[in-house]
């Protein structure tokens, strides 16, 4: 069995940018959830089409959109898990929404793996 890596992600962006990624998120699941492919189907679902769906993970849960306090900024938090370490999700998210900020954390403890892309 695989070591799982945890990562929180925080999206900040347009609400228009991140309806779009809810909605993706919300209605493009697979029947199995925690089924690898599960990010794969988010992003064909936004129009990214992965090369290789067994590196994209699942997602375990999300909160909704909400405004920051720039009320033109909004916030959607998902928590995703991936195998060993974390996948390329948030890249190719990021490549097919360049506009919006993606912060990420990721932890998997069999492996020693803690990273971030914050300080």
């Amino acid at each position: 069995m695989a070591n799982i890596c945890s990562t929180s992600i925080v999206i900040e962006g347009s609400k228009e940018a991140l309806d779009k990624i809810l909605n993706a998120v919300k209605n493009h699941e697979t029947e199995e959830k925690t089924c690898w492919e599960y990010g794969g189907n988010i992003l064909c679902a936004l129009g990214i089409k992965p090369n290789d769906f067994d590196n994209y993970g699942c997602m375990s849960s999300f909160e909704e959109v909400e405004p920051t306090e720039d009320k033109d900024v909004f916030k959607l938090r998902l928590e995703w898990e991936d195998r060993w370490i974390r996948g390329e999700f948030v890249e190719k998210l990021q490549e097919a929404f360049p506009d919006i900020a993606i912060y990420w954390n990721a932890e998997e403890f069999g492996c020693e793996y803690w990273k971030t892309n914050t300080s």
